[in-house]
């Protein structure tokens, strides 16, 4: 498994020339950079339904979502709203493999604005389930 993310930024590293252009296969390269993180995050993510709205009260800790029909992932991308600090110290996401059969998909220490975890492997599931496991005392999780 490896994580991506980590609060970090994405330096490319291309520079202008003097004259302040970027050289046309640096420009291909940034577009087919662009192209695939649109299609890859922003695109055509898996959709499924909530058991409780994100963020409400309900939600509480853990957050189901359940999918209508079999979804196969590589990735979980999972977000922390940081409005009041970042308050989660633990995490695990389960997916559903089968009826009421729930496997690990990922977990760690913490997330951030943002946590993005690339699968050993593609993994069928039914439904996924985030649990905070752990949170900073005196900070809503």
């Amino acid at each position: 498994m490896e994580q991506v993310g980590h609060n970090s930024f994405l330096m490319m590293d291309y520079a202008p020339t003097p004259e302040g252009l970027i050289a046309p296969d640096q420009v291909a390269r940034y577009k087919e950079f662009g192209d695939w993180m649109r299609g890859c995050y922003y695109g055509g993510g898996v959709a499924g339904k909530t058991e409780h709205p994100l963020g409400s009260a309900e939600a509480g800790t853990t957050q189901l979502v359940q999918f209508g029909t079999p979804q196969t992932i590589d990735r979980v991308v999972i977000r922390e709203d940081q409005t009041d600090g970042q308050a989660i110290r633990g995490w695990e996401i389960r997916g559903e493999t089968s009826p009421n059969q729930w496997t690990i998909l990922a977990n760690g220490s913490s997330v951030g604005n943002k946590w993005i975890t690339l699968l050993e492997n593609n993994v069928t599931i039914t439904a996924l389930k985030s649990t905070v496991t752990v949170s900073a005392p005196g900070i809503r999780a």
